[in-house]
């Protein structure tokens, strides 16, 4: 009898343990200022040193933020200003885009929904 419990409780285990380290991932967030460079780094759930970097900054002479994606995998990104929702989009690896509706005198909050490889 205890080992069918066991192994019910081991299953039950594991995927609490797999939605956890997801949800890690999920809940990156930036806050970038106006006045500095401004990244996020994206931990993996090993512990391992972090490899993949979305990078904000506003190009020389322009009035909008733009984001870059430095690392190997694809990053689905939500734009926000305050509790609003602004932009929702994609960057490929080692691409860029700007930040629509988000001037550069402004703060950019970047939230990423997924990433995929």
């Amino acid at each position: 009898m205890e080992c069918p419990f066991h192994l019910v409780f081991a299953f039950l285990l594991a995927i609490t343990l797999m939605c956890r380290s997801t949800t890690q991932v999920m809940k990156s967030h930036v806050v970038a200022y106006p006045d500095r460079n401004n990244s996020l780094r994206r931990l993996y759930t090993d512990d391992t040193e972090p490899r993949d970097a979305i990078f904000c900054y506003i190009p020389e002479g322009r009035t909008q933020w733009r984001v870059r994606n430095d690392g190997e995998t694809l990053v689905h990104l939500r734009a926000m200003r305050g509790c609003s929702e602004i932009d929702i989009f994609r960057l490929e690896p080692n691409h860029e885009r700007d930040a629509r509706n988000v001037p550069s005198t402004e703060n950019l909050n970047l939230k990423i929904i997924s990433t995929s490889s």
